[in-house]
């Protein structure tokens, strides 16, 4: 199973809701609960920062789907050595939150 539902899912959200508020928020509150710092490149369009060997970032985008084009908070992670990578869209806060929690518990 891919992801099973856990108790969380039914708690109300002590995050705000992405649409609610703007990129830099987001990437400042996920960084805060992280214990980092991520800063804006310009190159890249998102934002970034490191913990430990991991580079992660993350950006605001909408779905390309037919009948859907919801915001998302798109996350990603680098890591050189050993060579990995990936990443997720996430609809909250805290799904992005919990993502870099288990890329940083497995990578870092």
């Amino acid at each position: 199973m891919i992801r099973q539902m856990t108790i969380f899912d039914f708690l109300p959200s002590r995050y705000p809701d992405i649409n609610d508020i703007d990129e830099s928020e987001a990437a400042r509150i996920v960084g805060d609960r992280l214990g980092v710092v991520f800063t804006y490149n310009d190159y890249f369009e998102q934002w970034e920062c490191k913990k430990g060997k991991i580079k992660l970032s993350l950006e605001y985008d909408h779905f390309n789907l037919h009948d859907n084009h919801d915001l998302f908070l798109g996350v990603g992670y680098d890591c050189r050595n050993p060579i990995c990578g990936g990443g997720s869209p996430c609809e909250s806060i805290e799904q992005a939150i919990r993502y870099f929690e288990r890329i940083i518990q497995e990578h870092g």
